[in-house]
């Protein structure tokens, strides 16, 4: 468990979180963005989700690879869009 994350995600802004740790990807269905997940997930202030520059299906055959309803994505975070 990483204890550092917390209040980062209690606030919403995962995004500060990851600037200051230089984090450039997150693994994630598309669905933490939308319905209310974003406050549970950290991502509450948006703009995580704004600096997303692409995002890439790692396992497109795989009937498993499903999450909250959608495929689990690969994203590339925009360093510089998330200070």
């Amino acid at each position: 468990m990483n204890d550092h994350i917390l209040p980062y995600t209690e606030n919403g802004t995962l995004a500060q979180y990851f600037a200051s740790r230089h984090i450039a990807y997150l693994l994630e269905s598309p669905q933490i963005f939308t319905d209310g997940m974003p406050l549970r997930g950290g991502y509450a202030n948006g703009q995580l989700q704004h600096c997303i520059v692409s995002s890439v299906d790692l396992f497109p055959d795989n009937p498993f690879n499903i999450y909250a309803g959608g495929r689990i994505q690969l994203y590339t975070l925009d360093l510089a869009c998330l200070k």
